[in-house]
């Protein structure tokens, strides 16, 4: 599809539609980059339940390349979006170059920091020393991949602002399945171990990195890569900072609550470190379904917020909370209904591991019913610029979860950690209800100048 039928389908398209043709291929691509974590789980749980329990508590530190990617694309993902339905051409390639550099320059400087103090930050997560050895050998490589998970995560959000989620898609699932079919070859047939996982996972990375390049290079493209494109001023700056930092600063939460998992699982041993770091995965890869999907939601209500058509917005939320709500009902019954032949999928070793991660993934699964919900209205907030009410969301989401973490805990032990989704979601669903009442209330998705 060229660009400008792409523009016209978010602007004139049937809405389930435009939707549709902007979710499925990034749900696609978001599952398949899921299943990089999955794969990884799964061979690497063949190697036992330390190896398990050590790439788990290094996974923490993939929010590091997914916060710097969504502060800088993310933002300009709903900048560039309101743009393109205005017509400001030259200032989508400003935007979009600013915010590609910007990435490169902060994740790149993350790295060299992490990799100079790999050891520190292992022992921060909650490595034991039984797992320091194996997890240390993953973490390295692993580390250097952020550098190009950032730069993938940032580009992806700016080719989906101009409607272009087929390429997306296109690009994670080659990557993914490179990392697929590398993962057991590197990690058993040249007796790699965990070192295999992280260098199937950094080849795969690079192969997205260089379609995305090789997209964002060619003439098919609002997106400029040029240098002379960057504008580094408060007006620039601001705009793509103040939409994606609020989505940044809830990424480093999860990894911040993640550690904090780690730490207070390992106080219950490994196999609850290994348990959770399974569920955590599996979740995650249930979430990008949803997320991915309606990740196509943003450009189309971004575009038409624009363009100030509020007809088609209201349009697309309503039938995206629909939407959500079915599909995050029906996913989180199969967690509960197939959680053991789930978690013996990775392991089948363990009676310890197959009995907290069953437990979990059945608690997870019904708090994230709501999930659905929680992700359309914050993602409703940031693709109108609204950066205030989507930060308080997320932020306060991710806050509650650390206060539920350790208050949880106290009280009722591994249980306490595993039922802290559940209040937490709880909590974000009641407070997503009222904040969005309200903004309705108020009339602002009534006809304005973006």
């Amino acid at each position: 599809m060229e660009n400008e039928e792409r523009l016209d389908l978010l602007a004139n398209g049937k809405m389930s539609t435009a939707l549709i043709k902007m979710g499925v291929p990034t749900m696609v691509g978001l599952m398949v980059s899921a299943l990089y974590s999955i794969v990884d789980a799964y061979w690497v749980g063949k190697l036992g339940t330390i190896a398990t329990a050590a790439v788990s508590v290094v996974y923490p530190l993939s929010t590091v390349g997914i916060m710097v990617g969504l502060l800088f694309g993310s933002g300009a993902n709903s900048v560039v979006a309101r743009l393109l339905g205005q017509k400001r051409y030259q200032e989508v390639r400003e935007y979009s170059s600013t915010a590609v550099y910007s990435t490169m320059a902060m994740i790149g400087s993350l790295v060299v920091v992490m990799l100079i103090f790999v050891n520190p930050i292992l022992r921060f997560l909650g490595t034991t020393p039984d797992c320091m050895d194996f997890a240390r050998e993953y973490a390295i490589i692993f580390i250097i991949g952020l550098f190009f998970n950032s730069f993938n995560m940032c580009l992806n959000n700016l080719i989906v602002a101009e409607g272009n989620s087929s390429l997306s898609m296109i690009a994670m699932f080659i990557g993914g399945g490179f990392n697929l079919v590398m993962d057991p070859i590197l990690i058993f047939n040249f007796n790699m171990g965990v070192k295999g996982a992280a260098i199937a996972t950094l080849i795969s990375r690079i192969i997205s990195f260089s379609i995305y390049l090789w997209y964002a290079l060619g003439e098919k493209s609002h997106i400029s890569l040029d240098i002379k494109d960057v504008k580094i001023d408060t007006v620039h700056i601001v705009e793509i900072i103040k939409i994606g930092l609020p989505i940044a600063l809830f990424q480093l939460i999860n990894g911040i609550s993640a550690s904090i998992v780690n730490n207070l699982a390992g106080a219950y041993g490994e196999s609850a470190q290994a348990a959770l770091g399974i569920v955590n995965r599996i979740v995650f890869l249930e979430t990008n379904i949803l997320y991915g999907f309606f990740k196509g939601f943003s450009p189309v209500v971004g575009y038409n917020f624009g363009a100030r058509r509020m007809d088609r917005v209201k349009e697309a939320t309503r039938l995206s909370l629909v939407w959500a709500t079915v599909a995050m009902t029906i996913i989180g019954g199969i967690l509960v209904i197939f959680r053991h032949p789930v978690i013996l999928m990775f392991n089948k070793e363990s009676v310890d591991v197959m009995n907290i991660g069953a437990f979990a993934l059945a608690v997870y699964g019904i708090s994230y019913i709501t999930y659905g919900y929680q992700i359309i209205v914050g993602n409703l907030f940031i693709a109108i610029g609204e950066a205030r009410l989507g930060g308080m969301l997320s932020l306060g989401k991710g806050l509650w979860y650390i206060l539920y973490l350790f208050l949880l805990e106290r009280i009722f032990g591994i249980t306490g950690i595993v039922f802290a989704q559940l209040a937490t979601d709880i909590t974000g669903t009641l407070i997503t209800a009222i904040v969005y009442r309200r903004f309705k209330s108020g009339g602002r998705l009534e006809l304005k100048s973006a």
